[in-house]
């Protein structure tokens, strides 16, 4: 029984690089959870960032002169690309130890017949990230925001806003 159970285990081989890097699987996981968790922090804060825009801009934006305006937008501008370019340096290592620990053939092997489907998508994720297009509509539609609210709200004294 014991025998029959040994010659059905699969031992996956590490990916190109894996070996040499001394770890064992457990331990390149534990540092892919690590870098998946930095991005999602980062990805946390950068939302908080466009929400904190927006609310500032529906508020304050009418009473910032044009260049209290423009220094505002500047820093916001800074912390979206500060955000943008530390998740996509942690999606690029979230990627290479994957494929060091052999986890990218570990989708390929099970599915077998939607292993082509499934390779195509991967690379499409490592040149183009579909992530980048939604993330950058965001900014384009805060930037927008942020302007038309600056030039639409009422400038009374007895205004509300």
């Amino acid at each position: 029984m014991v025998g029959t159970s040994m010659n059905e285990v699969v031992l996956r081989p590490f990916g190109e690089g894996g070996a040499e890097l001394g770890m064992t699987r457990a331990e390149m996981m534990e540092h892919i959870h690590f870098i998946s968790e930095g991005m999602n922090a980062t990805s946390d804060t950068q939302l908080q960032i466009f929400f904190a825009w927006l609310v500032a801009m529906f508020f304050v934006a009418h009473r910032l002169s044009r260049a209290q305006f423009l220094v505002v937008s500047a820093l916001f501008t800074y912390f979206t690309w500060d955000s943008w370019i530390s998740m996509s340096h942690g999606w690029h290592a979230f990627i290479a130890w994957q494929e060091y620990a052999g986890l990218h053939h570990q989708v390929l092997d099970m599915t077998g017949n939607l292993s082509g489907i499934v390779e195509k998508s991967m690379q499409f994720m490592r040149t183009v990230s579909s992530d980048a297009i939604f993330y950058w509509a965001v900014y384009a539609s805060c930037m927008w925001f942020g302007f038309s609210c600056r030039k639409n709200q009422p400038k009374e004294l007895g205004s509300p806003l």
